[in-house]
């Protein structure tokens, strides 16, 4: 580092300087990028300042010489993390500026970081993350807020928190540039104009901010884009730190707002076993009162008649105006979004609508925080078609100014400069109406090969690699998930170690990926331990895995002891395996594995009194695997009726859903299915999700007895008829169990009419059904179409009955080409597609395909 002389930005000479940063820094909707918040513009103003008489040329290049993260940086120049005092001195010595005068303004913007914040009608609304508006057609100043036309979803809000005699928790859904955010202020500005609103950057701030315990009563908790709080790292910690907020702080109102995919995305559950995939934000979210915005202004009256009064004086009204005569879309029109969609889609610069594209890929698969110049720029090229190449020398310029070029005030990708001192843009922000337009319109393109080697490439955030690897894989993108993996687990980053070792792993590779994993594990009972065991296994590599098993045991892991006894059992070293399954279980410490296979022993040995017993300790453990092995135990001696009862007294109470479904094929092995259908039907009427789910499989082989067709139609129509008012004649799994029992008596074509109804407004389970009945009725090319039609839309399982369809029609390539496309597709196609190639003789691409995945043109990819 140069040895100039330190300087000193001081108190005083900055004020006023780079005002073009002054909460403005540029926000990427729902990826976490927010403007500077103001308690911290004082330090933000400083340290810009501070680098700008450095000898240090950016902010890279701080990162680089302070050994900090870049995305650190980065977010304590933009007003997103404040960081420790020891970090705030580090930055310092790096910029070679005095201590002192860097914990003096630590120390005032800490102390201005008291939880008081300003009341609503205080804030800069676009701080907090409303949306600008566009430009008066006839002015041309900066972008203001038009006047706000109240709909019928406002005044639920404002029922809510209007006069808060407790905590609320409330979250404004909807989707991109449909009034989310202003809906919430505007409501707090009428109903709580003088409460403090507070407004933390992250959630690590917010955690933070509840740890400190200064919340004060009737203050206001603002979490625009509650998704960048609830996920990430600490994501968990902020759903806990709000959960406590309402559990102890008094009169707090808690307001957040966020797209209906996020809020479906975290209350989403795993299909196998039911779990949560983010728990604590699922257990928040389930608590909170949400309030839906809808798209439109479509049938509500009085908001448009409130829209026409007040258009009068506002061309930006009237324009809306105009927009919710055809399709209601008004705010999305005042933010811009739909003129932008206009313009990409019907662009006058070709080379413009490659850069759009390009954010817009680069967005959804993964890169939330800002594009940089660079990768936008190679991206760009590298998605270029032969013919395109040949252009002027400026035609990548021109491209980035139509994407960036300012129509009405807004732009399809905000130009920004990271770097210090003035120049041009270095990186890019997508508009967040062209980043839903993008979800909506292209989830099924895999993304350009270029634009992939481009991501590859490129010096991602680990965030962001960690998305775009995750992208990568769901689509069977497995040659550029490694190349995306392998920098991460460099970094000793866990999961990328396991996901990288597992891609390893099933390419063949698999002494590579063991010592990864070896390389990864801290050896103390971690996850990549247990992977290591797993690889071992399939190895079958007795001594090392028993030498992993052995040094577990000696940690005091039980579950280890319990491996080595099943180690000994499948050796037949029936004595060996007694003794280390029992010390796998000792008086206090019933470990279910060990119990279960003690039982196998005890079993072999005609001990079946005491296997029972065994299963029985396991079951009270919450083992669904001993409940279906005492069941299979029974079974195999004749006790059909204990078998049902354990199911009956013992899956429900565990949650044990598989076993449950094994009932019912207990019951068709038995022949006693007919006698049991009631209690099944009364599973389906009262059981949770799952239960009534697994009750419709079963009833479904019920069905296919054509004797009991009629009697399961006519149950299936009262269940539908009861449910008509609730279900507001959406589509139902009774509609599925009534569709498959009218498919089996023949009788399908009754149902046409009304679940066409159905599907024709846009229900995908429904355009599904009505094409299984067309194809019930030979009417093969209607039942394509609207298959077709759902997988455009998004169905996640029209994919399957296309193939199967395209595959019993003699279409067999048409078939693997459909897979093939819903695998690129994020679909979890992969396997189907290699059973079909399977089936018809290509067993080498079947392997192939299995171990190295496609290439983004739809290529079996070649060994890597």
């Amino acid at each position: 580092m140069s040895s100039t002389t330190p300087h000193d930005p001081g108190l005083e000479s900055f004020r006023g300087s780079r005002k073009e940063r002054a909460g403005k820094v540029s926000e990427a909707a729902s990826g976490g990028r927010r403007s500077t918040k103001p308690e911290f513009q004082l330090f933000v103003d400083w340290i810009w300042n501070a680098l700008a008489g450095s000898s240090v040329r950016s902010r890279n290049a701080l990162a680089q010489v302070s050994g900090y993260p870049k995305t650190f940086v980065y977010d304590v120049f933009d007003g997103r993390q404040f960081p420790t005092l020891e970090q705030a001195r580090d930055l310092a010595q790096c910029l070679r500026c005095s201590s002192d005068s860097i914990e003096e303004i630590w120390h005032k913007v800490k102390a201005g970081r008291a939880a008081h914040g300003r009341t609503p009608g205080a804030w800069d609304p676009f701080l907090l993350g409303v949306h600008k508006s566009i430009e008066p057609a006839d002015d041309d100043s900066e972008s203001v807020l038009t006047d706000y036309v109240e709909r019928q979803h406002d005044q639920v809000l404002r029922d809510l928190i209007g006069e808060p005699g407790h905590n609320v928790l409330a979250v404004v859904t909807g989707n991109a540039c449909t009034g989310k955010t202003r809906t919430a202020l505007e409501s707090l500005k009428v109903c709580l104009p003088a409460w403090p609103l507070v407004c933390p950057i992250d959630s690590v701030e917010l955690a933070e901010l509840v740890a400190s315990r200064s919340l004060q009563p009737q203050t206001v908790l603002w979490l625009d884009e509650m998704q960048v709080y609830l996920q990430g790292a600490d994501g968990e910690r902020a759903a806990a730190a709000v959960r406590r907020v309402l559990a102890k702080c008094e009169s707090i109102v808690v307001i957040g707002t966020m797209w209906i995919s996020h809020w479906d995305l975290l209350t989403s559950q795993d299909k196998a076993s039911g779990d949560y995939l983010y728990p604590g934000a699922a257990q928040l979210l389930n608590s909170a009162v949400r309030i839906n915005v809808p798209d439109s202004f479509s049938g509500d009256q009085e908001a448009l008649a409130l829209l026409e009064t007040l258009s009068s004086g506002d061309s930006r009204l009237a324009a809306a105006r105009a927009a919710a005569e055809l399709d209601g879309k008004v705010t999305q029109v005042l933010a811009g979004g739909v003129e932008l969609v206009n313009r990409y889609e019907h662009p006058h610069d070709e080379y413009g609508a490659l850069a759009i594209t390009a954010a817009m890929d680069i967005r959804r698969l993964g890169h939330y925080h800002p594009i940089p110049r660079r990768l936008l720029e190679k991206a760009v090229t590298n998605s270029l078609t032969p013919a395109q190449r040949v252009t002027s020398r400026e035609w990548l310029a021109d491209a980035i100014k139509f994407a960036t070029t300012s129509v009405r005030g807004v732009r399809a990708v905000n130009p920004q400069r990271d770097t210090a001192g003035v120049g041009s843009a270095d990186s890019y922000v997508l508009h967040d109406y062209l980043d839903q337009y993008a979800r909506q319109t292209r989830w099924r393109f895999p993304g350009h090969i270029g634009l992939w080697q481009a991501l590859a490439e490129h010096e991602s955030s680990q965030d962001d690699r960690e998305r775009l690897a995750d992208e990568a894989g769901s689509r069977a993108l497995f040659r550029l998930e490694t190349i995306l993996l392998r920098p991460l687990a460099d970094a000793k980053n866990p999961k990328a170690i396991r996901n990288l070792a597992i891609r390893l792993f099933r390419a063949g590779h698999h002494d590579a990926a063991i010592e990864l994993v070896q390389s990864g594990s801290s050896g103390s009972g971690d996850n990549l331990e247990s992977l290591l065991m797993d690889f071992l296994k399939v190895d079958e590599r007795w001594e090392d895995l028993l030498e992993v098993l052995k040094a577990k045991a000696e940690r005091g892991s039980y579950d280890a002891i319990a491996e080595i006894g099943i180690i000994y059992e499948k050796a037949g070293e029936l004595e060996g395996a007694a003794r280390w399954l029992d010390r796998a279980s000792p008086e206090g410490e019933n470990n279910s594995t060990a119990l279960r296979h003690m039982a196998k022993i005890e079993e072999r040995n005609g001990r079946l009194q005491t296997a029972i017993s065994l299963l029985r300790q396991g079951i009270a453990q919450s083992d669904c695997q001993a409940v279906r092995e005492l069941m299979e135990l029974l079974e195999r001696h004749g006790r059909i009726a204990e078998a049902e009862s354990v199911i009956y007294n013992e899956a429900i109470g565990c949650s044990c859903y598989d076993e449950l479904a094994e009932l019912g094929n207990l019951q068709i092995r038995a022949g006693v299915l007919h006698d049991r259908v009631e209690w099944w039907r009364n599973l389906m009427v009262q059981g949770d999700f799952h239960e009534q789910e697994m009750a419709r499989h079963i009833l479904i082989k019920f069905i296919k007895d054509p004797a009991t067709c009629r009697e399961s139609v006519a149950f299936y129509r009262k269940r539908i008829e009861d449910l008509r008012q609730i279900m507001s004649g959406r589509f139902t799994r009774d509609h599925l169990g009534l569709l498959d029992a009218q498919l089996n008596a023949g009788s399908a074509y009754e149902l046409l009419d009304e679940l066409t109804a159905l599907a024709v407004d846009g229900d995908l389970s429904a355009m599904e059904a009505v094409a299984d009945i067309l194809l019930s009725m030979n009417r093969s090319r209607e039942a394509e179409a609207w298959l077709n039609i759902a997988n455009n839309k998004g169905s996640p399982t029209a994919w399957m009955k296309m193939a199967a369809f395209l595959n019993d029609s003699g279409r067999t390539e048409d078939a693997v080409g459909w897979l093939g496309s819903a695998c690129l597709a994020g679909h979890n196609a992969l396997e189907n597609l290699v059973q079909l190639l399977r089936t018809v003789g290509r067993l080498a691409d079947a392997d192939r395909l299995w171990a190295f995945g496609l290439e983004p043109d739809g290529r079996i990819a070649d060994p890597w």
